[in-house]
């Protein structure tokens, strides 16, 4: 069955991008007869759902699960449910591949299951607060001064966003955690807020607590569910950028 987030992202497509009914066939991989049916604002209700979705979605190729597993690592109980976390990674891919924060990992493909590395995160801030010169390079050890995210680390350590994680070293190959995701992004472009973090696994004196208070106060983050921040938890490429797109929306 189409989801209410599928339906939403017919309509955006007619209405705010101007595409054309067999356009939006293309991208979405529903039927004309859907998409006219869904173009229309007298249908734009949960009443109206159709009993069947499209057996592939093109434009959203690799953000669809291949094999079960993938439902399972993202908590889905259903194909649909999969999807419709998928066109939110996928607003979130868009508005960042237009941005110039990423161009994915080549041959046409975003990587969104991948793990984000420490060295990913810092080039995707520095890329969205607009490449900014730094005025001298890091001193890190394991950062060649011709390392593609160089100059980022350079911003980022000039800027307090980052200091490392210890002994002279970045760690750039290191996959980002929930916790430091957070904190890089309140560090590059967040504000303290009066609130407080209530999840279970985020101690009031954590070096993160502040982060994750201003990042579920401005949509960012909701956390894992039961309670938790989940702060340890590795982040995902398609992750991370859903966390940039949802902080710059509210900046």
């Amino acid at each position: 069955m189409l989801r209410m987030a599928q339906v939403q992202y017919i309509k955006d497509l007619y209405e705010n991008e101007e595409k054309s009914l067999r356009e939006i066939s293309r991208i979405t991989g529903h039927s004309f007869e859907t998409v006219q049916k869904y173009a229309q604002k007298e249908n734009w209700n949960e009443d109206n759902l159709p009993d069947t979705e499209p057996t592939s979605y093109p434009v959203l190729g690799e953000f669809i699960p291949i094999v079960d597993g993938w439902l399972e690592a993202d908590n889905c109980q259903s194909r649909s449910e999969f999807v419709d976390k998928a066109l939110r990674f996928y607003e979130a891919v868009k508005w960042a591949e237009k941005n110039g924060i990423t161009g994915g990992i080549g041959n046409g493909l975003f990587g969104p299951n991948q793990p984000c590395t420490r060295a990913q995160i810092v080039t995707f801030l520095w890329r969205a607060a607009g490449s900014p010169e730094p005025k001298a390079m890091s001193s890190f050890a394991d950062v060649s001064t011709d390392a593609y995210y160089a100059k980022a680390v350079a911003w980022a350590v000039e800027n307090g966003i980052t200091t490392g994680t210890g002994d002279g070293k970045f760690s750039p190959d290191a996959t980002c955690t929930r916790a430091q995701s957070v904190t890089f992004l309140f560090r590059a472009i967040g504000k303290l807020v009066d609130s407080k973090a209530e999840f279970s696994d985020v101690l009031t004196d954590s070096y993160y607590a502040n982060a994750v208070a201003w990042a579920v106060e401005n949509g960012v983050t909701n956390g894992i569910g039961d309670g938790l921040f989940g702060p340890d938890n590795s982040c995902t490429r398609a992750q991370i950028v859903t966390f940039l797109y949802r902080a710059y929306q509210g900046k």
